[in-house]
């Protein structure tokens, strides 16, 4: 079965909505033990906090980890930058 996910993009000073068919799945949860009646459930909530503004949305977060990670190959890859001389 297919679920319908509604999409609100901000493209500039303006909003659209997009509606897509994802397949659907009955119910789960999330790593964080947030439960979800479907995946057009999680989508929605997920991308509500989606705002680029919002500290605690999904672009925040991102800003804040990377913000926190020094630029350089060892430090995006996570101290793996080198793991052998070979």
């Amino acid at each position: 079965h297919k679920s319908i996910l509604t999409l609100r993009l901000r493209g500039g000073n303006h909003m659209s909505v997009k509606k897509v068919q994802v397949p659907g799945v009955k119910g789960g949860e999330d790593s964080l033990g947030n439960k979800y009646d479907s995946t057009n459930d999680m989508w929605e909530r997920e991308l509500g906090r989606a705002d680029p503004t919002s500290t605690e949305g999904w672009y925040g977060k991102g800003v804040k980890y990377w913000d926190g990670v020094e630029a350089t190959v060892d430090g995006v890859l996570g101290g793996f930058g080198k793991v052998t001389d070979v």
